[in-house]
């Protein structure tokens, strides 16, 4: 999903004041912000604004990776379960924090065919 022009208008026109600017200069890599600051020819807050432009497409973008991440472990749980059997998961080795997170995982996923 693409951001809507109002949610990147909103990134760029955030309020940089003096507070906020020392804040992300203590915060920022001094390494990367330089090539900001270069680019916007010394104007700290012209070099801000990518930053923001980014945290912007990065919400943007959080619900699409969530759906794809469920999409591909269901992907993966199913063809294990296909290839190996529906008990696939009790024969891993796993070690006793990883067998006690499973076991106390809701069982909805793996006791039926109900997806997430």
């Amino acid at each position: 999903m693409i951001p809507r022009q109002s949610e990147v208008n909103a990134a760029e026109s955030f309020v940089y004041d003096g507070t906020t600017r020392a804040a992300l200069r203590s915060a920022l890599s001094m390494d990367r912000f330089a090539t900001y600051l270069r680019l916007a020819r010394g104007r700290e807050v012209r070099a801000l604004q990518p930053y923001a432009r980014n945290a912007a497409l990065a919400s943007a973008m959080h619900g699409p990776l969530h759906m794809l991440e469920v999409t591909l472990r269901n992907a993966a749980y199913d063809s294990l379960s296909e290839t190996l059997g529906a008990d696939w998961l009790s024969g891993v080795a796993l070690t006793t924090r990883q067998r006690k997170m499973i076991d106390s995982a809701p069982r909805e996923r793996f006791d039926s065919k109900v997806r997430r």
